[in-house]
């Protein structure tokens, strides 16, 4: 679970800005709250809202950098490691630090970095609710040479471990490192490292308006029927008229690929000693997806169709998901699964823009069918929009709504709705659109701005 998260001089963020998803003293909606660990509460739920360009995607981005830097998905030269760049002189440091809670510990982890190297890096294990903590390790650098920290934790081997942390380059996070070595009979520090590579690796999903789910996503809906019967249950609750979802094969002369690609797609599944029995191309025009199978050496194809029951009967009538249904239904079909995950316990699920191409009252169905499904089980479940209308306190508890706004210097800057006094019956939306909590785009002066 995200405890907290902050970040200073990254992208349009300028000075320390933090996001807690700790909950509140709110004494409603109490299933929308995890069960308290060591006296900590996290919320299932949070909610981002504020303008075009005040910086929604962006703490959004800055959460998965630290994602993407341990598991090397980019480096320090990506635009997502930018600094913010509207001062007179740049600041060539900024930071990122995550309170986490995994694996039956919180953890505080961070680092900064400049354009070439990270210049510090910290991990420390929460022992309680008023700040007290043990140290895993602190790495800082001076004139370009590392100076390691080890806990107590790392007593048995610290030598050896503090030489091989010593030699990692400056351009990698320590962290990083527990996924290039098999490290047996491991100290509990290093337990502790690879626990928070595990929770960046498997455990945060971040998905950006033009994600789409995964490969592995369509195989489990075509193999694991109890799956497939929760994501029907989940489109039906959402009032999309889908009854039913089914993989119907399709000859090969009917897929919309040249000879050449599936002759090489079969071949690779055919491959004398290949134990891989499935696999998945896509139409990058329609965005339609196709399963191959292969059983015993005989390839099948198959394509996901949904199905409508026809009024007073027992019969249904077959959908092209790619043809006909909405841009809204098939953006479903890109969030459904990830949102499912879920309830596999542990997991932290952000999705920006969860507006698109879906209306209103659907974003709001899909909320409350997530809080129902969480039940018992830690999962979180963080939304970034403008949409307005889901500025309501009877869908929402105060403490999962945070507003993002961005000043005229262009700094973005975070604030809660638990820091308001407003009260509960208050009509948010209206307060929100007269710039109450401000996260709405300043047109006060277009008129004279437009010539």
């Amino acid at each position: 679970m995200l405890v907290e998260f902050s970040v200073e001089n990254l992208l349009s963020f300028k000075e320390k800005s933090s996001f807690s998803m700790v909950a509140g003293k709110e004494r409603l909606k109490k299933n929308h709250v995890n069960e308290s660990f060591k006296k900590i509460s996290t919320l299932k739920l949070a909610t981002l809202f504020g303008a075009n360009a005040s910086g929604k995607s962006n703490i959004i981005k800055a959460i998965d950098l630290g994602k993407r830097l341990i598991t090397k998905e980019v480096d320090l030269t990506s635009k997502l490691a930018n600094k913010f760049r509207l001062v007179e002189t740049i600041n060539p440091i900024s930071t990122l630090e995550y309170k986490i809670h995994h694996n039956d510990n919180i953890y505080i982890y961070g680092f900064s970095f400049d354009t070439v190297k990270f210049t510090e890096e910290w991990l420390y294990l929460l022992k309680s609710k008023d700040g007290k903590a043990e140290q895993v390790f602190d790495r800082t650098f001076e004139d370009l040479k590392p100076n390691i920290e080890l806990g107590r934790m790392f007593d048995n081997e610290s030598l050896m471990t503090k030489s091989l942390f010593e030699s990692y380059k400056e351009d990698s996070l320590l962290i990083s490192l527990v996924d290039q070595f098999n490290f047996k009979n491991e100290s509990v520090g290093l337990s502790h490292m690879q626990n928070i590579y595990d929770w960046f690796s498997n455990s945060l999903t971040v998905i950006y308006p033009t994600s789409k789910a995964t490969e592995g996503i369509h195989h489990e809906l075509n193999r694991n029927s109890d799956f497939r019967d929760l994501f029907t249950r989940f489109l039906n609750a959402l009032d999309t008229g889908i009854d039913n979802i089914v993989f119907k094969e399709i000859k090969r002369e009917n897929l919309p690929f040249p000879d050449q690609f599936l002759d090489k797609v079969i071949a690779s599944l055919l491959k004398k000693g290949s134990e891989k029995n499935t696999a998945s191309i896509s139409d990058p025009v329609k965005g339609e997806l196709v399963l191959i199978n292969k059983d015993n050496d005989e390839i099948q194809f198959f394509k996901l169709v949904t199905q409508r029951k026809v009024d007073g009967t027992d019969k249904y009538v077959d959908f092209d998901s790619s043809d006909e249904e909405s841009d809204g239904t098939k953006r479903l079909f890109d969030l459904i699964p990830i949102i499912l995950s879920t309830i596999q316990g542990g997991n932290v699920v952000i999705v920006d823009e969860i507006e698109r191409s879906l209306h209103p009252n659907l974003v709001q169905a899909l909320i409350k069918f997530y809080i129902k499904i969480s039940k018992d089980i830690y999962s979180q479940l963080i939304l970034a929009t403008h949409e307005s209308a889901l500025l309501d306190q009877e869908l929402l508890r105060r403490d999962e709504i945070w507003f993002i706004s961005k000043a005229k210097n262009g700094a973005s800057s975070l604030h809660s709705l638990a820091e308001y006094n407003q009260r509960f019956d208050k009509e948010l939306r209206k307060s929100y659109l007269n710039g109450r909590f401000d996260g709405i785009p300043n047109l006060s002066e277009i008129g004279s701005n437009i010539t």
